[in-house]
């Protein structure tokens, strides 16, 4: 029996099914969606699939900006590899991978507009080897270890399908050779203008000992290139491109070039040959060595890259050789040209 206090309310629920245009669910960020279907009461098993939502991760957004493949000494735990987003938007790393290494981007990992993330070997080696506050570490770490006599690196979209980018690099000339145990690390030369990877003149040793995890070291030339306001007789631009000091009166013995001869590749004839020294920093600029029989007609194909050698103030010396013996010509001339990146 109901007690005095007890009420009675009638209720009735009802379901109604989402008409035609309104079964869509939108997606403001990346993730996994699950869903089920029901068909005549009976529900149908899981399934899922990941969604990227704004533009993902594809060859003309991102490049792999450097490079840190042999620490110094045995220990290879301190290796790493930067990525760089070199469009004007936010791209999206889900599921992008490597291979040479292991390593596949976790769901909903964004790289804004001119970002740079760093994916490491071992996450507490590289925080013992660097100052990580600004730094974006990617989730994890990556398994294997890089080659330290170069080998072939993909940077893989997240089909698993389409490369964004794949190339070998090397510890052999014309590549840098001081990133090869030499405490430095590989950095790609102007890595906004998108450069083929597969390229060794594309490539440098980073200008100072470690690397620049997460950000970059180059250094823009600002003001006019034909202004000499120390008078000393070097162009500004030729400063910055020789790593001379603009603002010294004196002379300016850094940018010295210096003519002289060699013998190569076991050979028993001469070339001729052009040192300089190179400011590592100047990735807006591009230096080219070339030759010439009459001062008028100048070549760079007969021209072949020798070394570098660090002078550890963040510029290298830096030969090239003519690839023509002195007794096969009648004459030739030489040539440093230095002209601001486009």
């Amino acid at each position: 029996p109901r007690s005095p206090s007890d009420s009675v309310m009638p209720l009735r629920v009802r379901g109604t099914k989402p008409d035609g245009g309104s079964n869509t669910v939108a997606m403001t960020q990346p993730g996994t969606l699950k869903a089920r279907a029901l068909n005549g009461g009976e529900w149908s098993a899981l399934t899922e699939a990941e969604f990227i939502v704004g533009t993902p991760a594809a060859a003309g957004n991102l490049v792999v900006s450097e490079i840190y493949y042999n620490p110094p000494g045995a220990d290879e735990s301190a290796e790493w590899i930067e990525l760089m987003n070199i469009s004007g938007g936010t791209i999206d790393l889900t599921d992008v991978s490597f291979s040479g290494v292991t390593y596949t981007f976790p769901s909903g990992w964004l790289l804004p507009a001119g970002g740079r993330i760093v994916v490491v070997k071992d996450q507490v080696a590289f925080a013992a080897a660097n100052n990580t506050a600004g730094i974006t570490i990617a989730p994890g770490e990556f398994t294997a270890s890089l080659s330290n006599s170069g080998e072939e690196l993909a940077v893989i979209d997240s089909t698993g399908t389409v490369d964004i980018q794949r190339f070998t690099y090397s510890d052999e000339a014309p590549w840098p050779t001081d990133p090869d145990g030499g405490e430095y690390s590989l950095v790609l030369i102007a890595p906004e203008t998108a450069p083929d990877h597969g390229v060794a003149s594309n490539w440098r040793s980073s200008a100072a000992i470690g690397g620049s995890p997460g950000t970059t070291d180059a250094v823009n030339f600002v003001g006019n290139p034909a202004d000499d306001l120390d008078g000393d007789g070097l162009e500004a631009l030729l400063e910055h491109a020789f790593g001379s000091i603009n603002g010294d009166a004196g002379a300016s013995p850094e940018s010295q070039i210096v003519i002289g001869a060699g013998l190569f590749n076991g050979g028993t004839e001469e070339n001729l040959t052009i040192t300089f020294r190179r400011n590592m920093a100047a990735d807006d600029v591009i230096i080219t060595a070339e030759i010439s029989s009459d001062l008028a007609n100048w070549d760079s194909l007969g021209v072949q890259y020798v070394s570098s050698i660090q002078n550890g103030d963040g510029t290298e010396t830096v030969t090239y050789r003519s690839t023509t013996p002195f007794a096969s010509i009648a004459r030739e001339f030489v040539r440093i040209r230095v002209t601001q990146r486009p």
